[in-house]
């Protein structure tokens, strides 16, 4: 059966009417698509604000409250610790005017302000004349310094201790000084000055070596002081083995038996250089200058000096 013409255009209108009214349903299914839950985004969102939260609630309480441990921490960066000073403490006598007395502590100041940038400070403590507690410890002169465990591992430290003649005294880490006064009792004689030459047959400075010698030796300078003393100070030549062969020359310059005593009084005044002199037995020195000696005599021994009408300025 034929259709007519008007049913044909019916026909198309419904057609037209159905897709219409299915475009203006689609829009409507495709928001409520987009607009349904999606748990594991809400989830994921919300841990994200809470941790915010959370990390601005700390920075807040941390800014109100300087005082917390994490703040304190804060404050000093814990790349740069404070490193540990070490204190090396220096014993001296101010009644000892051979040794210097408070002139030995006089550049301690400015001592301290250039090491302190080095982690090292020095502590002097003045004796004043009484070494029991040093005695105790197997020191025998001041001044001196002690040093704390393990500290010459500092280089500053080092320096100084190559300055001083160490000793390691049971552990203990001793540096004394050059110039300085021994606790042992005097061995002095009312009418003459006693000079201990502590030297070695091999060495340059104590006696004349080829050209290897200074201008003046100190056996040489020694010559020109006892000539200025005459029969007020007496010269004792005490050889020392400090290089290898040294113990054969010695023999042979002053005997067996005055190097076998000589090697005794160097463990006992803990002599570690050459040239060196003791006077009566008591004060410690070194020096090439002739002028310097008779000076060393005449602070150790004032009445000598004045019963010759020396004067040494």
């Amino acid at each position: 059966m034929r259709k007519t013409k008007k049913q044909k255009k019916a026909k198309k209108r419904a057609t037209k009417k159905h897709v219409a009214k299915r475009l203006r349903k689609a829009p409507k299914r495709a928001v409520r698509v987009q607009e349904k839950p999606n748990k594991s985004m809400i989830y994921a969102v919300s841990a994200i604000v809470v941790f915010i939260i959370i990390v601005a609630a700390i920075y807040l309480n941390h800014s109100s409250n300087p005082s917390s441990p994490s703040s304190a921490n804060n404050a000093i960066a814990p790349s740069t610790p404070n490193a540990q000073i070490i204190t090396l403490t220096l014993y001296y006598d101010s009644l000892c005017k051979f040794c210097g007395g408070k002139s030995v502590i006089e550049d301690l100041d400015k001592v301290n302000a250039d090491l302190k940038d080095k982690g090292v400070q020095i502590k002097a403590v003045d004796t004043k004349g009484n070494f029991s507690g040093l005695k105790k410890l197997g020191i025998i002169s001041v001044p001196v310094i002690v040093f704390p465990n393990n500290s010459l591992s500092n280089i500053a430290v080092q320096s100084m201790a190559r300055k001083l003649q160490m000793e390691n005294l049971s552990g203990l880490i001793v540096g004394y000084f050059t110039t300085r006064e021994l606790f042992s009792p005097s061995c002095s004689d009312n009418n003459s000055a006693k000079l201990m030459f502590f030297y070695s047959e091999s060495d340059p400075y104590s006696i004349r070596i080829n050209n290897s010698s200074p201008h003046i030796t100190a056996e040489e300078a020694l010559t020109n002081v006892s000539k200025v003393f005459a029969n007020k100070l007496n010269i004792v030549k005490e050889c020392l083995s400090i290089r290898p062969g040294d113990e054969k020359k010695c023999k042979e310059a002053v005997g067996s038996s005055a190097y076998a005593s000589a090697q005794v009084l160097k463990q006992q005044y803990h002599i570690r250089w050459v040239p060196t002199y003791v006077i009566d037995c008591k004060y410690i020195f070194a020096s090439l200058s002739p002028t310097a000696i008779e000076k060393a005599v005449c602070s150790a021994r004032p009445d000598v000096c004045n019963s010759m009408d020396i004067s040494v300025s």
